[in-house]
């Protein structure tokens, strides 16, 4: 899948993200940020990463973030994307998301969804 980084939540050039990850997260949240990257970037699309027992816990949000899907980094935060262009346009007429249609996603904060 391709990457895309938000610009409200980071504003830099991609090779330096690592660097800013660690400065404001730690060493060990960057590890983990960059592993969650890797694997979306690895996968053809999004269902290959929503299985409940593929490693990040991957899966959609619901109420306020709705059409957001997160993965697991170091407990509570998550590392949150959107679909680019936004999840209606993979909509299904019964409501549905069409996961296996997402190639490409957008980065766009690292947050404890459940405050």
């Amino acid at each position: 899948m391709e990457i895309e980084i938000n610009s409200k939540f980071y504003k830099g050039k991609s090779d330096h993200f690592h660097k800013y990850c660690v400065k404001k997260w730690g060493a060990d949240m960057a590890k983990r940020i960059e592993m969650r990257l890797q694997q979306a970037s690895a996968a053809d699309d999004l269902s290959v990463l929503l299985p409940f027992n593929a490693p990040g816990r991957w899966h959609w949000l619901k109420e306020d973030r709705e059409g957001q899907f997160s993965a697991d980094l170091v407990h509570p935060q998550r590392l949150l994307f959107e679909p680019h262009g936004g999840h209606h346009q993979y909509q299904s007429e019964n409501g549905a998301i069409n996961d296996d249609q997402i190639r490409k996603i957008v980065l766009i904060d690292v947050d404890d969804t459940h405050n």
